[in-house]
């Protein structure tokens, strides 16, 4: 049993599930929320961070102004459906934080997660997933069903081709 953390928790509500979950003994894993740093999610209690989300804004020199320009989007964007919104701001942050990698700002998060156990679980057979097509194998295919509704169909390698993208078109 865990905690699961989402990209799209603010700060103060992150916070208030990590200090109930240390109070009931539960250890937090998920996605490090895009309004909170991760230093401060290792020191409440963060030990797996999934998908190698976010690490790219933690060692960005300029993460303190990409974590607010997140939120400001989220503030922005509410009404937005969460899974788009999320899409949109990472668009809009991840060349930033990629072109400004601080590696010494990233030794020192390495040496802070492996000092309070926290871990990376990169989940690269779902990024191969994606890439390459559906993997239709057994061992594979017997997980699809544990899968959410809106993962599973697309996973089983039995949705629907996503038709053509028309070409441009031409008014006269």
């Amino acid at each position: 049993n865990f905690l699961q953390a989402d990209e799209m928790l603010n700060p103060d509500v992150y916070l208030a599930l990590a200090d109930q979950a240390k109070k009931v003994g539960l250890p937090i894993g998920g996605h490090l929320p895009l309004q909170v740093h991760m230093r401060d999610a290792i020191n409440a209690g963060m030990h797996s961070f999934e998908h190698l989300r976010n690490w790219n804004v933690a060692c960005s020199s300029k993460s303190d102004s990409l974590i607010a320009f997140a939120t400001s989007m989220i503030e922005r964007g509410k009404a937005s459906p969460g899974m788009r919104l999320r899409s949109s701001i990472q668009a809009a942050i991840n060349q930033t934080a990629y072109d400004s990698f601080d590696a010494a700002k990233c030794d020192a998060l390495i040496t802070q997660a492996v000092a309070h156990d926290a871990w990376e679980t990169p989940t690269l057979g779902l990024n191969v997933q994606r890439a390459f097509g559906f993997d239709t194998t057994e061992r594979f295919q017997k997980w699809v069903p544990y899968l959410a509704d809106s993962m599973s169909l697309s996973w089983s390698g039995t949705a629907p081709t996503p038709p053509a993208t028309p070409g441009p078109t031409r008014t006269v």
